[in-house]
């Protein structure tokens, strides 16, 4: 079987277009364009478990959605106008492209396919040139891969020009200099490459051309997606939150890098964010709003940026002074604020103020900063002591009465 037959049998392409519900769709679509939609398959043989690119033609508004019709189950994704399908084994495929107009109408497009049965690798297609020349080049090849570039039947001693002739708006891809070379592209889209092979030249004589190929090339690169989820943590203050990033996905199976930010907070807030991979972790000290953000590469391009948002709840602490005291006047009055707590664990800070004492004491407390506190009692009566506890954020009192009581006359 010679590659025309070949490429008849295994590549087949049909295109039916079928308008329905059409009598408002105008309003719906640019002025004086018919709605429709087709799709454009590229050129070579495709293999079992190869991405198939097909390009769409869309004229008019509206939603593309893509159904499986027949052949063996392999669903079809639409974006930025391309229809991408992963054919897991060979058998023709049958699928309908659709563009839905906001009022309900909608144009389809019938697109079949062949897929010829292979090793795991796309099958290219040679082109032919003059003289027997040949170049091997498979129809799509995925952005951030390098495209080998290797003619076959070349004369001894040919020297080869190579040139990119037509590629996306804003690449600046080149291909290295020499007969069998490389190609690297910086964009995804449509490239034209072009080969010039010369003969070997004689003394005194000019080297001759002998074959001219142009050749087709589109790349492809679907933009990774960043997932967050959190898996550890109470969405509260000083609660260490847990975030993990591991569902996030490539469409070409690429290796993802991750990059974390804290995209919000409270005012005033000084929160600890640590990363750690895979993982982020958030331990909030406001209450309030929090937003974490990731964004993942694949290598070529970044995802639309992912974000969470918790809000983180602060429950005010309990100030606790303990209970109340008699002593005898004279004696030491020691006060403790150790059993003040607070709900979420967080740090406190505690204040002591000797707000009321008997007439003419000139009683003071030893500090009024920390766990504990003391003073003397030097008049009989009663001492009121106030506990202030903070978390930061809120604050609670409480206060203690200390009773000092004369002491019993001698026997």
């Amino acid at each position: 079987m010679n590659l025309q037959t070949l490429l008849k049998a295994a590549f087949t392409v049909t295109l039916a277009m079928t308008l329905s519900a059409c009598n408002d769709l105008a309003a719906t679509l640019p002025s004086g364009t018919p709605p429709s939609v087709k799709g454009t398959l590229p050129a070579g043989v495709l293999s079992a478990g190869n991405p198939v690119a097909i390009k769409l033609e869309v004229s008019g508004d509206g939603d593309l959605s893509v159904v499986q019709k027949s052949g063996p189950t392999a669903q079809g994704s639409v974006k930025d106008k391309v229809l991408t399908v992963t054919p897991p084994s060979a058998g023709d495929y049958v699928y309908t492209v659709s563009l839905k107009a906001a009022d309900g109408t909608s144009v389809s497009s019938e697109i079949k396919f062949s897929v010829a049965a292979g090793t795991g690798t796309i099958i290219p297609v040679p082109v032919p040139g003059a003289a027997g020349v040949n170049v091997t080049l498979a129809s799509s090849a995925l952005l951030g891969t390098t495209v080998p570039l290797r003619p076959s039947g070349l004369p001894t001693g040919a020297s080869c020009t190579w040139s990119v002739t037509g590629k996306p708006l804003g690449s600046s891809a080149t291909i290295e200099p020499g007969c069998n070379t490389r190609f690297k592209p910086d964009l995804k889209g449509d490239y034209s490459l072009q080969l010039i092979a010369f003969s070997a030249s004689a003394q005194g004589t000019q080297s001759q051309e002998v074959a001219r190929l142009n050749l087709g090339l589109y790349v492809y690169n679907d933009a990774p997606t960043a997932l967050i989820t959190k898996v550890a943590g109470q969405e509260k203050v000083y609660s260490p939150l847990t975030f993990d990033s591991v569902s996030s996905s490539d469409p070409e199976g690429m290796a993802l890098s991750r990059r974390w930010a804290l995209l919000e907070k409270p005012l005033s807030a000084n929160p600890e964010f640590k990363i750690d991979g895979a993982q982020a972790t958030l331990r909030g000290d406001r209450s309030g709003r929090y937003t974490v953000g990731l964004i993942v590469n694949d290598g070529v391009q970044d995802s639309v940026e992912a974000k969470v948002s918790l809000n983180l709840v602060n429950t005010p602490p309990v100030s606790n002074p303990g209970a109340n005291q008699v002593v005898t006047v004279g004696s030491t009055a020691t006060l403790s604020g150790a059993a003040s707590m607070d709900p979420e664990g967080g740090p406190l800070k505690l204040s002591w103020e000797l707000i009321s004492r008997p007439v003419g004491s000139l009683a003071g407390l030893s500090n009024t900063r920390g766990d504990t506190t003391a003073f003397v009692t030097d008049k009989a009566g009663d001492y009121v002591a106030e506990l202030k506890v903070s978390d930061g954020e809120f604050e609670s009192s409480k206060t203690v009465t200390v009773t000092a009581s004369a002491p019993a006359p001698a026997k």
